[in-house]
Formats: C-alpha cells, sequence, structure tokens
C-alpha cells in the first residue's frame, strides 16, 4: 500500500557504490514491483528543505547534494525501466514551510523535519533516531535506537477504496501528522 517517511537526511544509493545503504535501492525495487504488477502502491517522503545550515556553507551544500544525486538516481533509475509510467503515482518528495506577515512584507521559512520516523501500511510505525545516511546506518559511527511498533490492535478504514484493517496507533499517527 505505502511507505510514508520523515528523515532529516534522505543520503543512499541506488546500485552505487557510495553510499554503503541500500535504502533508496529498496524502495526503487518495491516500486518497481508495484508498476510491474499496475498496483497501487506510494512512497511518501518529507525532508527539510536543506540540512541545518547556510545555503553557503560547504557541508549544508555537499548534504544537499547527495541528497539531490539520492533522488536523482531513484527517478533515473525508475524512468529508464519505466519510460511511461506516471512516478509522481509511485513516489513524492515533499518539505514544509511556513510563512507570516510582518506589516507588509510576507516572509517564509522552512519546518526544520528532525524526525526520523516510517509508517507502512498503517499497520507498522517505526521511530527512533537514525537518519538515513551512511553515519547513522553503518553501525560503526553513531550510537542509534529505534523502536518498531507493529500493531496488534485495528480499526476499520480503507486503503485504495477497499475496506482495510488499520492499525490503532499507526493510523492514528498518520492522521495526526
Amino acid at each position: 500500500h505505502y511507505k510514508f517517511i520523515q528523515n532529516q537526511y534522505f543520503i543512499s544509493s541506488v546500485g552505487d557504490s557510495q553510499p554503503k545503504n541500500k535504502i533508496a535501492s529498496a524502495l526503487v525495487n518495491r516500486i518497481r514491483q508495484a508498476i510491474s504488477e499496475n498496483s497501487v502502491f506510494r512512497v511518501i517522503i518529507l525532508l527539510p528543505i536543506h540540512s541545518e545550515g547556510a545555503l553557503v556553507d560547504k557541508t549544508t551544500c555537499i548534504l544537499v547534494l547527495w541528497t539531490m544525486r539520492t533522488i536523482h538516481a531513484m527517478m533515473k533509475a525508475l524512468k529508464d525501466e519505466f519510460p511511461t509510467a506516471n512516478l509522481d503515482d509511485y513516489i513524492t518528495f515533499s518539505s514544509l514551510r511556513n510563512w507570516g506577515v510582518a506589516g507588509t512584507h510576507i516572509f517564509t521559512e522552512q519546518v526544520y523535519v528532525h524526525s526520523k520516523l516510517m509508517i507502512v501500511d498503517d499497520r507498522i510505525a517505526i521511530i527512533g533516531s537514525a537518519n538515513i545516511n551512511d553515519r547513522s546506518l553503518r553501525g560503526s559511527r553513531d550510537s542509534e535506537i529505534g523502536c518498531v511498533i507493529r500493531d496488534t490492535d485495528f480499526i476499520d478504514s480503507t486503503m485504495n477504496g477497499q475496506p482495510y484493517k488499520a492499525g490503532v496507533f499507526a493510523h492514528t499517527l498518520r492522521m495526526k501528522l
């Protein structure tokens, strides 16, 4: 059905040797399956517009570059294999912004996504500290923790227009986001 991902970083690989983590590759493979089967499946990824820091800082620019490389590699792999598929039906990358008015001036700023969260099919929620990057996922640098919550209490819902038993926690969490 779907995977909803909120993460501070999205630096991963689709068949390349760097980065080492294969989160992006796993998502591409699942989307390939959905396109091949002509089934409904969606990946929604919510990221900050850019990492913390000014866009003129070298580190910030490198993180933006690697994020864009990841997104481009995913989209290119899918488009090359399925040139007529509408990829917007399968994957969406989004960011959030606030806006306000001060006198006659309108201003805007990003809502900085710092969370590390995944919700799968309104039945599983993964909440933790790991970013989607090698620093968090390789296991030899930062100490990370994650919690997998598999619902055992279900409510009546719909998924893709069909009756569906959604997990109470995962569904409620997604609806409140």
